[in-house]
């Protein structure tokens, strides 16, 4: 990838990420699939050979998305399918969701 693709990728992933957020409302809240899933749908090894953009942007939305949770509390920014919470400290209560 030369730096002019590279420009190109990039300014396509921030418009991913826009797309995204802008669409977040319209998302599930919890993922739709079993914890490791997506062990079978990724090669065992990697590939010698990379792949074209579009195949990683497609296995972005079709594989990996679906494992992701939606959680917008807007004092609190968490991984959930990690278990890894990070929060504000604030007088708001926290959403029963998180206190686990």
């Amino acid at each position: 990838m030369d730096s002019t693709e590279f420009r190109q990728r990039g300014r396509e992933m921030v418009d991913y990420i826009a797309e995204y957020m802008e669409s977040v409302g319209e998302r599930r809240v919890t993922p739709d699939v079993e914890p490791g899933y997506l062990r079978d749908l990724i090669p065992k090894k990697a590939p010698h050979d990379g792949e074209g953009w579009a195949d990683i942007m497609s296995d972005v939305e079709t594989k990996i998305m679906p494992g992701v949770s939606e959680t917008l509390y807007f004092i609190c920014f968490c991984a959930v399918p990690f278990r890894f919470y990070w929060c504000r400290i604030s007088l708001l209560p926290m959403p029963s969701l998180l206190r686990r």
